[in-house]
């Protein structure tokens, strides 16, 4: 084994290490917050260690994008339009970058952003970064399956994450996946399907009803 795939192996394994960690700490955040009050010293504790979690896997994630980045074919074929949607804007911006170098002509926004990047630009295809909140929120899930329609949403979802979704999203993709299962994905969908300029309604509850609750 050369350095370089001595290196991409350790960076995976830490991602994979911090991603274990952080679903542990949101599990013990809502059996913290299924046993005692919301502001009792326990569900505090909880979150805490939760936070903690969620910025080493952050720092994880982005190291694995920033490898994946440097390592990535690159492409001169022009492809579709994608609107990257996700809570975390690091690493939203990362997947827009790491496509870009596909030929897709991406943008990005947050949850609560989808709205207004839907009125402003046509998108082929939606990718959707999906966290442990998102992944157990049936009903923000829901509002952004409807939000997006008639686009076909690919779902990046995180290792045993990927069971938890029952939104009919055109396809799932286990994160981390490299740039070139994303691509396959993103192609596979929006080869059935044509780019629409739609005029999205607004939201009933405002772009705030999109909002993901931290746990």
């Amino acid at each position: 084994m050369d350095a370089a795939n001595a290196d991409g192996d350790a960076v995976h394994k830490q991602y994979d290490v911090a991603l274990a960690r952080l679903e542990q700490a949101f599990q013990r955040v809502q059996r913290a917050a299924g046993c005692y009050p919301s502001d009792s010293l326990a569900v505090f504790e909880a979150r805490q260690a939760y936070e903690r979690a969620r910025l080493v896997w952050l720092s994880a994630e982005l190291t694995l994008r920033g490898d994946a980045l440097l390592n990535a074919p690159r492409s001169r074929v022009p492809r579709g339009n994608v609107l990257v949607v996700g809570r975390s804007d690091q690493i939203v911006r990362s997947l827009v970058v790491l496509l870009k170098t596909q030929g897709y002509a991406s943008m990005g926004c947050s949850v609560a952003e989808l709205y207004g990047a839907l009125r402003e630009s046509a998108y082929a295809v939606v990718l959707l970064s999906v966290d442990c909140a998102m992944a157990r929120d049936r009903a923000l899930l829901d509002a952004i399956r409807h939000a997006v329609l008639p686009l076909p949403i690919v779902a990046l979802i995180r290792g045993s994450l990927a069971s938890l979704q029952h939104v009919p999203f055109d396809h799932v993709v286990s994160d981390p996946s490299d740039i070139g299962q994303i691509a396959g994905a993103l192609d596979q969908v929006t080869a059935r399907h044509v780019a629409v300029v739609s005029p999205f309604p607004i939201a009933p509850q405002g772009d705030a009803g999109l909002a993901v609750v931290q746990p």
